[in-house]
Order: structure tokens, then sequence, then C-alpha cells
């Protein structure tokens, strides 16, 4: 006997797909959801991975959002769990290890940081601070107030221009050894220091020609190489190549000296930028924020996860990083970098 089965009945009979968002025939609002829900996770996997080659503008211009991306790719793995979609969590978390591989590191000590304190009389301790000040910064006490509060060695100051140089007078009886340019554009820089500076001498690396400071300081019976340096914003394509230029001419300098390195400065580039990360291993050097987390510097009047760590202190061998942190607020749009090194120390 033949038994009539309509359209209908049949329909009713098939099981529904275990995730919606696997149906063939779903509504548009649907297949742009899903769309929506590939597209995000894969720009920002392809964003926080583009720091491994991009080395172009505008495109190393995304290198340095990593601490971003990673939010991103949290909240993006979050929602699409909370929505099943499946297929596309697998997306959203390798954005996250991606872009977390990128910032692990910061977290962990690097071999140049130490476990002595500041009380270990067996090495020669240096604390630098350094501050973009902001030329047009009118507030001049916050910086005065930290300096007296953190009682640096020395100081690497950038965007220097009359009226800082003026205010920084007061300075004259403890740091009497001083070397930089006076500038009125953000390229002026001062060195301060409680110890004489030794071989002085501002040099212009790259075709920006904006000023670098290159000195020698003597730290327990070691003689350390320094270079502070302000590099060009890289907000177009000749600024990126000018502050590149800045960056392979001062290694190239640095090179030619001998005994243990430290650069210090706005270098405008984050770790996760190429040019950075050939300047570091061309010279072997160690970021001091290592063990101590991202410490972003800029712009200063961000939250921290929005910020971008654009300040740096980079020590070579025979150096040990005791600690490295920030100062507080001190009216300029980046943040102090205070940093505290051992010299000369077994193991250092």
């Amino acid at each position: 006997m033949h038994t009539h089965t309509n359209d209908g009945e049949k329909r009713a009979a098939e099981p529904l797909p275990a995730n919606d968002t696997d149906a063939p025939n779903r509504p548009r609002s649907s297949k742009a959801a899903t769309a929506c829900a590939w597209l995000a996770p894969l720009a920002v996997l392809l964003m926080s991975a583009v720091r491994a080659i991009a080395d172009s503008y505008p495109f190393e211009l995304l290198c340095h959002f990593q601490v971003q991306y990673f939010i991103a790719s949290i909240a993006i793995l979050l929602l699409l769990v909370t929505l099943r979609r499946r297929r596309a969590v697998i997306v959203a978390g390798a954005a996250l290890i991606v872009s977390g591989s990128a910032l692990a590191p910061l977290w962990i000590a690097s071999p140049s940081n130490g476990a002595r304190t500041m009380n270990d009389s067996a090495s020669g301790r240096l604390r630098i601070l350094h501050a973009n000040v902001l030329s047009s910064n009118e507030q001049h006490a916050p910086l005065l107030d930290l300096i007296a509060r953190e009682q640096p060695d020395l100081l690497a100051l950038h965007e220097i221009n009359a009226r800082w140089i003026e205010a920084l007078a007061v300075l004259a009886d403890d740091y009497p050894y001083r070397d930089g340019a006076q500038r009125e554009d953000d390229f002026g820089i001062l060195i301060l220091s409680r110890t004489p500076l030794r071989d002085a001498t501002v040099q212009r690396f790259g075709s920006s020609q904006v000023p670098s400071v290159t000195f020698q300081i003597r730290v327990h019976d070691v003689t350390l190489q320094f270079v502070a340096a302000h590099t060009m914003p890289p907000m177009s394509v000749a600024a990126q190549s000018a502050r590149d230029e800045h960056l392979t001419q001062m290694a190239a300098f640095a090179k030619t000296r001998s005994g243990p390195l430290i650069i210090v400065g706005d270098l405008n580039t984050t770790m996760w930028s190429p040019s950075y990360r050939r300047l570091c291993d061309e010279l072997g050097l160690t970021n001091t924020r290592r063990g101590f987390g991202i410490l972003p510097t800029w712009p200063a009047s961000l939250p921290s996860v929005m910020r971008l760590p654009i300040d740096h202190c980079l020590v070579g061998s025979g150096i040990t990083v005791l600690d490295c942190r920030l100062g507080p607020d001190i009216g300029s749009d980046h943040l102090p970098l205070i940093i505290d090194l051992a010299v000369g120390a077994p193991g250092a």
C-alpha cells in the first residue's frame, strides 16, 4: 500500500541544524552577521601578524597597536563564544595567540634583570630619568618635583627650548654637567648629570638632522657609552624614512664605540616595529621594560590600554636592570620613564 507524505510533513521530520549559522538558506541579516563574525577576528589576526613583515608606510603603523589587538581579540572571542559561532572562534583564538605572543616577553624577566636590591654595594648603581617634556608645556613644577623626589643620577630630556632651559637652571648645583642642543621646535635635547660627561657630542643622524647626544660616564670604574635620541614621528613616507635612517646611522655609530651601551630617548617606535627589532638585534640590546610590563608612555592623556610605548631605554651586555617604571603626569603628552641600573657587579 502506497503512503503519501506531503512536503510539509517531510520538512517537519527533518532535523534542524545544530547551529543556525550553518543553515544553508539563512536570512540576509544572518548572513551579514556571519560575515562580520569571520571578518572581525580575521582583521585583528592580520593586523597583529603584520608586525612580522610590514616595513613600509603606512603598513608599519599597524605594528604598534598590539595591546589594542589583544584586547579586541578577547572581546571578539567572548562574543563569538556567546553567539556560538564555532568556526569563527578558531580565528579569534588565533588572533588572541598572535597578539598575546607580542606582549608576553615584556612580562618575562630577561637575563639582564637582576634580583639585587638598590642597597647591594657590590655594584655601581645608576638611576636614569627620561622625559619628553613637551616644548609647549608651561607646567615646569611637576618635572622639578619628580626630579627632587626620585633623585636621578642622569636626566635625558627632550623637546627642550629656551623656556625649559630657564626653568631647569635651578638644577645647576645638583647637576653641574650638561650638554645638548636647545631648539624652539620639538627636537631640543638636554642631558644633565651628577657626574662628568666625557666625550659629549651633538650628533645629527639621518636626513632629518635632528640632534642626538652621545657621551660617556663612569660608573663603578666602568665606562658606559650613551646615545640619547629623539627621532621623527613616522607620520608620512618621508618621516618614517627619516626615523629609520636615524636609527640605522645611530646603530652604525654605536658599533664604533667600546664598552656597555645605553640608548635612551623618544624613538617614536614601539617594540613591535621591524626598525626597532633591527636596532636591538644589530647592537644586542634589551629593552629595560622587559619583566616590568608594557609601560606605555604616549599619549599621556589616554588610559593606559590606549597608549603606546614609544619612549625607551635599551641596554647592552654588562648592565643589569633593577627596575623600570613610569613616572607621573608632568603636563607633557608623554609620561616619564625611570630606570634603575647596576653596573660592574658579578653576573651583570
